[in-house]
């Protein structure tokens, strides 16, 4: 099975063996006359397997197998480049810190790349490879027959050229990206856009809300308007799958030479099982996308978002494409197609047709207690990592306690990333004795920052209640073993007087080393937050109330304030970038349009600000941590007397910058946007004209906060 995600690697490895070492220089691999593959550099010849030592270049000829390597160099340089030819094929070996470049022709196969620069060429073939990146906080090492060796020092990634093929990858904490052109899972021909016939209520235009209603169904709103599904979503609308839908058998299309629909999938959402075509699907954390079929979609990823055996198809070839529903055409595929996993994204087994898929380099840090969390079972509390499969521990069941088998116990480690957020960088949340009553906790309890409370009647993440007081980002643990246990339910259980989650397998388990019995009794499908105990609830309206409780309490008790208070700005600090890295500042404003002097050669720029996350500026109890600047709505640029509109910045996607709005003809901007603007009418100067509907506050930098601070 294919994994390809962001998750947490582990350290590189001892390892021990009897293989001839050669070192240093050109060696090339090749057949000898017996048919055995012999390693040779001038005039020495040496059977294999072999250690490849140091800072050397093997080159793999036609005919040979390299198995059984290991090529690594001494900590602090830069291991071995392999060279894989036609004819020539790699396998079952362990390679870090190098580079490895796979030609046409050239086959690797059922590998450990640890740290590698890896390029596949068009010709060149990877399948089963692992890919994993060591270093998350500084560099690693393993040992090679008692030798210290360089394992990850974070250059690593994966680049896959049009004509390249990649199969059953496993990466982990590094960027892959599979251009346009090349093979994912075998998959290089797409197919036309389908004929599809149904009986569905077609809903078209707006804004529309997938939700569940009180008998548990999935419905879709849009104003006074709420229709059963399943639906076809017509036309440039926008779909929101909000906590608790299940959108199933959807069918979201446009008619041909128009945009198609966009789909939001929140916290707690699904969509299964449906097929979609030329619009943009942005899938946010908890959000959960499994068995669908996307055509020509811009699809995004994003932290904590997860996707499973989705088909991802680009059916434009050499003209714009269209298939018809109920007997009217509906655009298919107009080659901008993209799949783009986030760090802290997840994407398995995918099918990857003729466009590309990168998965950026970054881990996700998953809902577990830190060591000594004491967990209560029917016969007193046991630390979490004392648990085994076969343990029994309480569940609680309409608040009574009820016996419940430990069917799956895992564990995995962390090293944290200190510059991003304190959500995103993975330090554990320190929830301080008596935050919410007395005597709950009993102790101070650790947890991940995505670990789930339970708070009347539903669970949430423990990241939306941080105060800075009495649950807090404990910075002085940089690094941690934490631990899951998993039950054959979903369950509501006890950690250190809190009542909480069990682990709930969203298709992460591969996170995990599994500890204590071997045994495992778990369920072998990846399951949604339509599977747990009780619903996962994320909406400001229910998690702010609950923050602004605890908050009052942490001062009752006279829980200290850790940290230092951000500085706020509404500053937009809004200018252009060229591509050649000239500022251009705003030259006036009126009202909400800010204009900007353009020289007569720029056919492009960047719209560049303040970005902040709502999260941070508003408060941990809002979901929302995109990183958003500016929002743009019309934009116009005068040369002369012409004046042309400029909607690129409608149908750009996140890699260049822009965010959904949740409103028509609105974007944010990420903080630097790219704005194509076109071949230029005149050689001279023009005007070009924002609309700023939106923007700040922002955290100032620490550097700027004396600044700021004396201007207000």
């Amino acid at each position: 099975m294919a994994t390809v995600s962001s998750t947490i690697p582990q350290p590189p490895p001892t390892i021990t063996n009897t293989a001839t070492t050669i070192s240093g220089g050109t060696w090339t691999a090749s057949l000898d006359p017996s048919g055995a593959t012999v390693y040779s550099s001038g005039s020495t010849t040496v059977s294999g397997p072999v250690n490849l030592w140091g800072t050397a270049i093997l080159n793999v000829n036609s005919g040979a197998v390299v198995s059984g390597l290991t090529a690594v160099a001494p900590f602090g340089n830069v291991g071995p480049t392999i060279n894989v030819s036609a004819g020539g094929t790699i396998e079952n070996s362990y390679t870090a810190n190098g580079y490895l470049n796979v030609y046409s022709g050239g086959i690797t196969q059922n590998n450990t790349y640890e740290s590698e620069v890896t390029k596949i060429y068009s010709g060149g073939s990877s399948t089963k490879d692992v890919f994993t990146e060591s270093d998350m906080s500084g560099w690693t090492s393993g040992t090679l027959n008692g030798t210290a060796f360089a394992g990850g020092d974070g250059t690593s990634y994966v680049y896959v050229y049009a004509g390249g093929s990649i199969a059953a990858p496993s990466v982990v904490n590094q960027s892959l990206t599979v251009n346009k052109g090349a093979s994912y899972e075998s998959a290089t021909t797409p197919a036309a856009p389908p004929v599809i016939t149904n009986t569905a209520t077609t809903i078209s235009g707006g804004i529309w809300t997938a939700s569940r209603d009180p008998s548990g169904a999935t419905v879709y709103s849009s104003g006074s308007t709420t229709v059963a599904g399943p639906v076809n979503l017509w036309g440039t609308a926008i779909l929101n799958v909000t906590s608790g839908a299940v959108v199933s058998g959807l069918t979201a299309v446009a008619p041909f030479g128009n945009v198609g629909p966009t789909i939001n999938v929140s916290a707690g959402g699904t969509i299964e099982n449906s097929y979609t075509a030329n619009g943009y699907l942005n899938v946010y954390s908890g959000g959960v996308t499994q068995n669908n079929t996307y055509e020509s979609e811009v699809t995004n990823i994003l932290s904590g978002g997860s996707s499973t055996n989705d088909v991802f198809t680009e059916s434009y070839m050499s003209g714009w494409t269209s298939g018809m529903l109920n007997g009217t055409a509906f655009a298919g595929g107009d080659g901008t197609a993209s799949v783009t996993v986030a760090a802290g994204g997840s994407i398995s087994t995918p099918t990857v047709v003729n466009q590309a898929l990168t998965v950026n380099k970054g881990a996700s840090y998953e809902a577990c207690f830190l060591a000594g969390t004491m967990i209560r079972t029917p016969t007193g509390e046991v630390a979490v990592e004392e648990l085994s499969t076969g343990d029994t521990i309480l569940a609680y069941v309409d608040g009574q306690p009820v016996a419940r088998t430990i069917v799956w116990a895992g564990m995995a480690r962390v090293h944290v990333r200190p510059r991003p957020a304190g959500d995103e960088a993975g330090w554990p949340l320190r929830i301080v004795k008596d935050a919410f009553a007395d005597g709950v906790p009993y102790k101070d309890m650790l947890i991940t920052s995505e670990h789930c409370l339970f708070f009347d009647g539903a669970f949430v993440p423990a990241r939306m209640l941080v105060n800075g007081q009495s649950i807090f980002y404990d910075r002085s643990i940089p690094a941690y073993a934490y631990y899951h246990i998993e039950t054959e339910d979903h369950a509501v259980v006890m950690a250190d007087g809190v009542l909480t989650e069990s682990y709930l397998d969203t298709g992460n388990r591969e996170v995990f080393r599994q500890h204590g019995r071997i045994a495992s009794l778990a369920p072998d499908r990846a399951l949604t937050w339509n599977d747990a105990a009780c619903p996962l609830d994320v909406s400001r309206a229910f998690v702010e109330p609950l923050f602004r409780r605890i908050a009052a309490r942490a001062a009752q008790i006279g829980a200290p304030t850790r940290g230092s208070d951000h500085v706020l700005t509404d500053e937009m600090d809004l200018h252009l970038v060229t591509g050649a890295g000239a500022i251009i500042r705003p030259v006036r404003q009126n009202g909400a349009h800010v204009m900007f002097m353009l020289p007569a050669d720029i056919q492009e720029v960047h719209i560049v600000s303040r970005a902040s996350r709502p999260s941070d500026v508003i408060g941990p109890f809002v979901d929302d941590r995109r990183h958003l600047g500016v929002m743009i709505g019309e934009i116009t640029l005068f040369e002369g007397s012409h004046s042309t509109e400029v909607t690129a910045h409608l149908s750009a996607n996140e890699r260049h910058g822009w965010s959904t709005s949740g409103q028509e003809r609105l974007r944010w901007t990420t903080g630097n946007a790219i704005l194509p603007l076109g071949a230029r009418r005149s050689e001279r100067m023009a005007l070009l004209a924002l609309e700023v509907r939106a923007g700040g506050p922002y955290f100032v930098p620490e550097t700027d906060a004396d600044a700021v601070a004396r201007i207000a």
